[in-house]
């Protein structure tokens, strides 16, 4: 077992809730996503939880984390290029 990955995902996990909790309370994302990444990183980390525990359900667990950073990064994108403004001289 490799408990040294493990432990990394699972201080991941609990250490991006209060992320997305800040999106939330400040607005910096849109509410369903901030939301999505808050119950995301909350079940990711009982997934690995679970692993050190022997049940191997992390692989599971790690699909809404890894589909809410997908489109996390996808809305950056968007938001980015649409607040951005080219000046041609």
């Amino acid at each position: 077992m490799d408990y040294g990955y493990f432990i990394a995902m699972l201080v991941l996990g609990i250490g991006s809730i209060p992320m997305c909790y800040i999106f939330y309370k400040e607005k910096l994302a849109p509410k369903w996503l901030a939301l999505w990444g808050v119950i995301g990183y909350a079940v990711l980390a009982f997934g690995f939880l679970m692993e050190l525990f022997g049940k191997e359900w992390s692989m599971y667990l790690l699909i809404l984390g890894g589909l809410w950073e997908i489109t996390f990064a996808i809305w950056l994108v968007i938001k980015g290029r649409k607040n951005k403004i080219i000046t041609v001289r």
